[in-house]
């Protein structure tokens, strides 16, 4: 059998600071990486790999789900996502986020 493609590289990144996904280790989704997350259909954002234990991310995402865009701006890579959450923001957060299939 011929193996899943690694393209995009993974590019996994832990999420720091004071934001509602910090503790979360993210990572660009390829075929590869999907088929090992038992991921389907999946080709628009991140997903999240690891959550460090009590961590703010831990209350909002579990391993598996899918960050589709982080205030209303669509992602598609980690550093899409960093970007977005480095930047300061007045009045919280709107993270679209698909688990289970389900936005």
């Amino acid at each position: 059998a011929i193996a899943p493609p690694y393209t995009p590289a993974r590019d996994e990144t832990l999420i720091t600071g004071e934001n509602p996904l910090s503790g979360a280790k993210i990572a660009n989704i390829n075929p590869a990486l999907a088929t090992e997350l038992g991921l389907k259909n999946e080709d628009e954002g991140v997903v999240v790999t690891a959550l460090a234990p009590r961590s703010v991310a831990s209350r909002l995402v579990t391993v598996g789900d899918v960050i589709i865009a982080v205030n209303r701006q669509k992602v598609s890579r980690t550093k899409d996502v960093q970007k977005i959450l480095d930047s300061v923001t007045r009045g919280g957060w709107i993270i679209t986020i698909r688990s289970n299939g389900r936005e």
